[in-house]
């Protein structure tokens, strides 16, 4: 037989525990050959007065040190987990382990649940700094929910002078830890050797997936003593952690064993004077190895207690991982046990669009929804509220709990549309040759960001032009790049004078065009006789024909239109047209746009219809408008936590007035009153995940939700143009009722001057 000590100190032990007198080897424990320096004290008894659970949880340092205490602010107590506490005993009636001590606890020599009371103070210090439980009196442990598993394993008689303890008796106690559901075994006892019974019983738990935690000794070596060094070794399979000590400033203890070649699986935690649960009751202080081995185990336990589908690697590697360090990693090995950081998330959170934690995760920060400002408030509105309580997971596939609203946000249009209409254009000319006419505008000045990232403006740097010639037979075709298919169709071909943005937007033009792009644009025509014109066009922007001039400049998502125009001009100068056409994005629905979870996987489809007509109401005065509806199909919002159960549809208006020499000669004033583009239907299944099972399916919450907007925008708009001297003079000011399509938002107004020069 040979001996094996516990070694501890109770403020600290008088003289060195230096080996066993007989047999094979002999060696010192976990605390080793060495202590402390002084006299045992009496433990202090606690239990008066009203419970205070400050003063309970700011008795052991050791708590706050290793952020045990935030830990349990969160409520990761370690519930549900097992600790195999193989020692010296425990105090079965000490009201800290109420309800905490297993039914299977047992003395490993007797086979009995009574025998497992502790001869000793050491067992039960060991068992109070993992698990005592959190009633406002005395200590309370690192994982005050857990289970304590006592296994008393020393050698009869041998305790309290000098605890000693057999490798076979220990072997035993592992493998009844292991048969008796411990999902962690605390050792906090050592020696110089170990046998190999013993070895084998650490090697089968830990090939089974039990985490075992040993003290590295205190006999102020350079590497850890056994079990702690085999365990750290070949032995541990990856899940055996050592534990040294540390100060209260965090410095390695005198008397704690360091790293040396253990350190991939070596921690340290506080273990100089440590109060904890005293045998008989109370609380006791003492110093070694073994009180800093059941610091990690505990935070073992909060860890896996918080996740209990973890596997025992995952557990150990998130300690390892997490542990904040300290200095070499000879001493220290990989650092101070960081409970906090542990149950923090790692590896970056993902959102779940699939049907596991392994399956389908988009990262959190690649994940945004911008909706298009046909949707107005409606995302914002009702998607919003419930993507607030939404959880992540992170790379161990635990869920944590995040808002997610603010990665959905609408498209503010208002003060866009005054900078673009402000915004230097740039120079243009136009040459006729013939029946050809070509009109260039070179590339203006790059506006602000904010600006031209909006799908249907044209990117900055590229040159626009617009080609247009005649090929006899009343048929005429014309090509634009940068100008978009609704210069070449519509009210801006049939009707000139009411033509041109305003400050608001462009209320004329056809919206299912504008969201087409600016990029390539061909359109030929037909004079059908008797005042009758038929118009096909197509359009292109995002794709090869749509490079971007800067080589770092983002590509605009793919997009464009195919059209077909119907136009009827009367004997009085009336213009009575239809347009039916499609809109095929790639980016997201009518001019959203997503990312990571959010991710429109397939192109949205729109067909859409427009009527618009212009009437000359007297010889200066011309009366105009549009309409315009479409419908969105239901699969545009792809696989992604967001996906249209029903068609979406959308509609738009404008009416105006233009009258030529209405203040002075050669002038023209316009009125204009338009309704941008709106959601008037549609709906939308949003998936919220809210969390996992056991075996990794992932919890949601599935709901409908409208995508409608609150309120209707509509837009009121007085133009005044003339020509003083070689330019043009403009004026414009507008007025926007629910501005964003947003109920109860305040007027917005926007007034502008402009000049421009001509050569």
């Amino acid at each position: 037989m040979r001996c094996v000590w516990s070694s501890w100190a109770i403020l600290a032990v008088a003289g060195a525990l230096a080996g066993c007198g007989g047999g094979g080897g002999g060696g010192s424990a976990s605390g080793g050959s060495g202590g402390t320096a002084a006299t045992p004290v009496p433990a202090t008894y606690l239990r008066t007065g009203p419970p205070d659970y400050a003063a309970e949880a700011a008795r052991d340092y050791g708590l706050a040190a290793i952020g045990a205490t935030t830990a349990q602010a969160a409520n990761k107590n370690g519930a549900g987990i097992t600790v195999g506490v193989i020692d010296t005993g425990i105090d079965l009636s000490h009201p800290d382990f109420a309800g905490a001590i297993s039914s299977s606890s047992t003395n490993i020599l007797t086979g009995s649940y009574a025998d497992t009371q502790g001869i000793g103070t050491h067992g039960t210090m060991v068992a109070g700094i993992i698990g005592a439980r959190k009633d406002g009196y005395d200590v309370v442990g690192v994982a005050p929910q857990s289970t304590l598993l006592a296994i008393r394993s020393d050698t009869p008689g041998s305790c309290p002078a000098a605890c000693s303890f057999d490798d076979s008796n220990l072997a035993s106690a592992v493998n009844y830890a292991v048969a008796h559901g411990a999902k962690i075994i605390n050792l906090s006892l050592g020696g110089a050797s170990i046998s190999s019974d013993f070895q084998t019983a650490l090697a089968n738990a830990t090939g089974h997936g039990v985490i075992v935690v040993a003290a590295a000794g205190n006999t102020g070596g350079t590497q850890p003593i056994n079990p702690a060094l085999s365990l750290a070794g070949a032995t541990g399979n990856g899940i055996g952690l050592a534990v040294g000590a540390v100060d209260q400033n965090n410095q390695i203890a005198w008397f704690s064993n360091q790293a040396g070649a253990t350190a991939s699986h070596f921690l340290v935690a506080p273990g100089v004077n440590i109060t904890s649960d005293a045998l008989g009751g109370g609380v006791v202080t003492g110093s070694g190895t073994s009180f800093a081995a059941p610091m990690v185990s505990g935070a073992a336990a909060a860890v896996w207690g918080a996740s209990p589908f973890l596997t025992a690697q995952q557990v150990v590697d998130l300690l390892l991982s997490t542990a904040t360090s300290l200095g070499s990693s000879s001493v220290y090995g990989r650092g101070l046990v960081n409970l906090p950081g542990a149950l923090q998330p790692v590896g970056g959170l993902s959102v779940q669009t699939g049907g596991t934690v392994n399956q389908g995760g988009a990262p959190l920060q690649g994940t945004q929804l911008t909706a298009g400002a046909a949707f107005g408030d409606a995302l914002a509105l009702r998607a919003a509220p419930k993507l607030a309580h939404a959880v992540t997971f992170d790379a161990y596939g635990r869920p944590f709990l995040t808002d997610l609203s603010g990665h959905v946000q609408g498209t503010p249009l208002p003060l866009r549309a005054a900078s673009d209409w402000l915004h230097v254009s740039g120079a243009t000319t136009t040459t006729r040759i013939g029946p050809a006419s070509l009109t260039l505008t070179s590339p203006p000045p790059p506006p602000p960001d904010a600006i031209h990232s909006v799908p249907g403006q044209p990117a900055a740097g590229q040159p626009s032009f617009a080609l247009a010639t005649d090929l006899g037979g009343g048929t005429r075709v014309a090509v634009t790049r940068g100008l978009g298919l609704g210069l070449l169709t519509g009210l801006a071909a049939s009707t000139p004078e009411a033509a041109g943005p305003g400050i608001t937007g462009d209320a004329i033009g056809s919206p299912y065009l504008d969201l087409a792009g600016g990029g390539m644009a061909l359109a030929t025509g037909r004079d059908l006789g008797a005042g009758l014109h038929i118009t096909l066009g197509l359009s292109q922007d995002g794709g090869p024909l749509s490079v971007p001039a800067d080589p770092g400049q983002v590509p605009q998502p793919h997009r464009g239109a195919m059209l077909a125009e119907t136009t009827r001009r009367g004997q009085d100068g009336s213009v009575l047209g239809m347009q039916v056409g499609r809109l095929s994005e790639q980016g997201g629905p009518l001019a959203s746009a997503g990312s990571g979870a959010f991710t429109f996987g397939r192109g949205a489809d729109t067909l859409f219809l427009g009527l618009f007509g212009s009437y000359p109401w007297s010889a200066r005065t011309t009366l105009f408008g549009r309409w315009g509806w479409g419908s969105t199909g239901a699969s545009s919002f792809g696989d992604g936590l967001l996906q249209a159960d029903s068609a979406i549809r959308t509609q738009s208006y404008a009416l105006g007035a233009s009258t030529r020499d209405a203040l002075i000669a050669e002038d023209r004033l316009t009125f204009t009153l338009s309704q941008p583009l709106r959601v008037t239907a549609g709906s939308a299944a949003l998936t919220v995940p809210t969390g996992r099972t056991m075996d990794g399916t992932v919890l949601a919450d599935t709901c409908r939700i409208g995508l409608t907007p609150s309120g209707t925008e509509t837009d009121w708009e007085l133009g005044w143009t003339t020509r003083p001297g070689p330019g043009e003079l403009t004026l414009g000011a507008g007025l926007m009722l629910a501005p964003g399509q947003v109920a109860g938002a305040g007027p917005g107004v926007e007034a502008g001057v402009k000049y421009r020069i001509s050569w």
